[in-house]
């Protein structure tokens, strides 16, 4: 079983009211961060993930994918839903589970 935890950038003024625009462009780092950090762990654990009896990868979601959120994060979780859906499509032959909760 793999756990990856919940993982963000906050920038410089991460409580700058919306829109966007009004906030450090150093919040774009929550897509490097966010997403990218579950790609490369299930990346790297793929081998051990292949090798068990079946295994279970388990992202975090939330609310703000499916709805307006200030800032990237939002996005960044979207773009984690999508990526457990692919992930899920690759592993299953493999008796791996992908979900998002």
């Amino acid at each position: 079983m793999e756990g990856c935890g919940d993982a963000t950038a906050l920038g410089l003024d991460p409580y700058a009211p919306p829109p966007f625009w009004n906030k450090s462009l150093t919040i774009s780092e929550r897509f490097t961060v966010g997403l990218r950090s579950a790609f490369v762990a299930s990346y790297y654990g793929a081998p051990l993930l292949l090798a068990a009896d079946g295994a279970l990868v388990v992202n975090v979601s939330y609310y703000g994918a499916v709805c307006y959120h200030l800032d990237p994060y939002g996005a960044t979780k979207a773009g984690l839903n999508k990526l457990t859906f692919d992930m899920a499509h690759n592993f299953k032959p493999y008796k791996v589970a992908v979900i998002s909760i």
